[in-house]
């Protein structure tokens, strides 16, 4: 069987300079919204990262309209969009190959059981052990909808199952992205139920720094950005982006793939605000990060001397190492971090110099050895 040997981030960040983006260890919540659907920004280098990440993807037939998205993107673009997938892998898939695996599951109108399914496929299946990122959504038909869908309250369907599926999944898989996500919608009417529980979702993400893929904000903004209402008054879809009034068409599935591909590039760190420019005394102090033998090099440039103070800081802001504090040269410096002493996940590189501060997102993920 094939081993992958890398740190997963290094793959995007060794051997590229990057301005520092002002970013807040305390507030590392991604969030996926209708603001996020143009993946033409991300760089090649970033997208062939994500290439490389083993995904794990549970829906039902709406997640079978967004795969056709990954697809139509593809066509358009191969060098940029082409991605591995496969319908229903073996756990053995993901030894041998990288991309997205996805499986039809659950029962509509039971949202139970698509949590207790996609519980058992990360434990008692074993691809918790073999992924990097993982997500399951659910279908319209799982939210009461009048008298003809659903039977369970969306309060309850988040409280008695969904968050506590999550919770114990990110505490119990630390090295696995969990990606929590808002409830699809229609476009006439039915979305009450549903707005319940996306605003617990979107609420309980902002709280708690959480990734939230928010599927209902993409689904109700239009191509301008405005958003759309059903009959009653509630957040509902944009009807040129379904065939039914659930179902994804073409314009929509290829809108979600989009910004799935911004998620998963900016939970390997990727930062649209890099891309567009700093201002001149920000971007002057240059950072490359560089992993060998279990530490990371960072090697920066001072413009001018100067007070200087290096951390780590994890997901909560909390400092797990300092790695450099006093008067600097201006010119180039390196520190080095061993993080034999850390787990996995996400961390923050701090820099203050002189009176300002900037830090730049890490994700740390082990070595895994394949059997």
């Amino acid at each position: 069987m094939k081993k992958k040997h890398f740190l997963r981030m290094s793959v995007f960040l060794c051997g590229f300079i990057f301005s520092i983006c002002l970013m807040n260890p305390l507030s590392a919540q991604i969030v996926i919204d209708h603001n996020c659907i143009d993946p033409d920004k991300i760089p090649l280098s970033c997208l062939d990262s994500i290439k490389a990440l083993d995904i794990l993807f549970m829906h039902r037939f709406i997640g079978d309209g967004i795969m056709e998205g990954f697809t139509d993107l593809a066509v358009e673009n191969a060098a940029r969009y082409s991605i591995d997938t496969i319908y229903t892998p073996n756990i053995g898939w993901f030894y041998e190959n990288s991309g997205i695996g996805h499986f039809s599951y659950g029962f509509d109108f039971l949202p139970e059981s698509k949590c207790s399914k996609f519980n058992e496929k990360i434990r008692d299946q074993g691809f918790g052990g073999s992924v990097d990122i993982a997500f399951f959504m659910f279908s319209v038909e799982d939210f009461i909808c009048q008298d003809w869908w659903g039977e369970i309250p969306a309060d309850s369907i988040w409280h008695t199952f969904y968050k506590p599926t999550m919770q114990a999944l990110e505490a119990d898989y630390p090295e696995v992205t969990f990606v929590w996500w808002t409830a699809p919608l229609n476009d006439r009417w039915g979305n009450d139920e549903k707005g319940v529980f996306n605003t617990l979702a979107r609420n309980y993400c902002a709280n708690n720094g959480r990734v939230l893929f928010d599927l209902a904000d993409i689904e109700s903004h239009d191509t301008l950005g405005e958003p759309v209402q059903d009959v009653d008054g509630f957040e509902g879809m944009w009807h040129d982006y379904s065939i039914d009034g659930t179902r994804l068409n073409g314009l929509g599935r290829k809108r979600v793939a989009s910004a799935l591909w911004r998620l998963f590039a900016f939970i390997l760190g990727w930062s649209e605000g890099a891309e567009e420019g700093l201002d001149k005394e920000q971007s002057d102090i240059r950072l490359e990060v560089i992993y060998a033998n279990g530490a990371l090099t960072i090697r920066y440039y001072l413009p001018e001397a100067g007070r200087v103070g290096i951390s780590i800081f994890d997901a909560c802001g909390r400092r797990v190492a300092s790695l450099a504090e006093g008067i600097q040269t201006s010119g180039e410096h390196r520190v080095v971090w061993d993080r034999a002493v850390a787990g996995n996940g996400v961390y923050f590189i701090g820099i203050q110099h002189k009176d300002f501060t900037w830090t730049e997102k890490l994700l740390i993920l082990s070595q895994k050895e394949r059997k």
